[in-house]
């Protein structure tokens, strides 16, 4: 499995293809890839809210890289 920084720079660099560069700043910048395995995912956030907008706005879009990109969708959590 490639290391973490590869998975997490891969992603951003997706998201930054797909969404303006402001947002992006906004809600990413801040982020990071703690845990990465086939059961789950965890994402370092800042806040609570950041969590749940990161949440409710992108987790499809990050589960669906993950299953693409590593042939398994884990759980997304922040």
């Amino acid at each position: 499995m490639q290391k973490k920084k590869e998975i997490w720079d891969s992603l951003t660099t997706f998201l930054q293809s797909q969404i303006p560069e402001s947002e992006f700043k906004t809600w990413f910048s801040h982020t990071t890839l703690n845990k990465i395995g086939p059961e789950y995912a965890e994402i370092g956030v800042p806040n609570k809210f950041v969590a749940s907008w990161l949440y409710e706005n992108y987790v499809s879009q990050i589960q669906n890289f993950f299953t693409r990109n590593l042939n398994f969708s884990p759980q997304i959590r922040f």
